[in-house]
This record gives structure tokens, sequence and C-alpha cells, in this order.
């Protein structure tokens, strides 16, 4: 069996979901994964995330990355979930960074904003819920 909800999926709605609910956060994350072009790697998924400073794109992961994020779907929702910080994350081997300061630095705060809306919004969890429950295989 494979997965039926992708991580691509989940983000991009979740994205969508916290622009038309929450514009000045999903502004300000904007700005911080402008400074962070990120390719995120979960599992067997790559997501790359780019922004222009006023909006963020799942693009098609041609053009350079300043940060590269490798985990699994079980950490990125505990990190969504607040559960565990990103700092917390990557320190217990969890989740694995790499990229130069500045786009570390931006990459944090992305994280804390994106956290902090997840973690309120009535929106983000129905669709955390579901990539969670997708077993996909085993």
């Amino acid at each position: 069996m494979t997965r039926q909800v992708s991580l691509a999926e989940t983000l991009g709605r979740a994205l969508d979901a916290m622009r038309d609910r929450a514009p000045s956060m999903y502004r300000a994350l904007s700005a911080q994964l402008h400074i962070a072009a990120t390719r995120l790697s979960v599992d067997d998924e790559t997501v790359p995330l780019r922004s222009d400073g006023a909006s963020i794109a799942l693009d098609d992961g041609r053009a350079p990355f300043s940060v590269h994020v490798r985990s699994d779907r079980g950490t990125l929702l505990d990190v969504a979930a607040g559960r565990v910080d990103l700092v917390s994350a990557v320190l217990g081997d969890r989740l694995f960074v790499s990229g130069d300061v500045a786009s570390l630095v931006a990459l944090e705060r992305a994280a804390a904003l994106f956290v902090s809306w997840a973690t309120c919004s009535p929106a983000a969890w129905p669709l955390f819920h579901r990539y969670r429950d997708d077993e996909g295989e085993r």
C-alpha cells in the first residue's frame, strides 16, 4: 500500500489555510523563507519550499537551496504540534539540518511562526491528523 496523503499536499493545504486565515503570519513566514529556501525531506518524500518574500511556493526544486532539512513523519508532526521545538529535535538527532548560519536562523524563525499558527488553528489539525493517520507502506 502506498501513501495516500503526501507531505506536499498537507503542507500546501496548510500554507493555503494560513494565508487565508492568518495573512500577517503568512507574510512573516514568507519573509523568513525568502532568506531560507528549504529542501524538506521526510521519509522518502522531498518538498522544496521557496518564497519571493510575499508568497510561498512548493517549487520544482531545481534552483539552489540554502537549507536542507531531513527527518521522519513522526518528528515533523511532533514539531508541528509544538511537542518538540526545532532546536531540541536537532540536538536529539531526530531532525538533521544543513545550511549557512543566516538561513538556519531564518528557518528556526519560520518554524516558530508555523508552529504558533498550527497549534492554534482549527484549520491545521484536520490536515495534520490525516497526514499522521495515513500509515502508508510498512
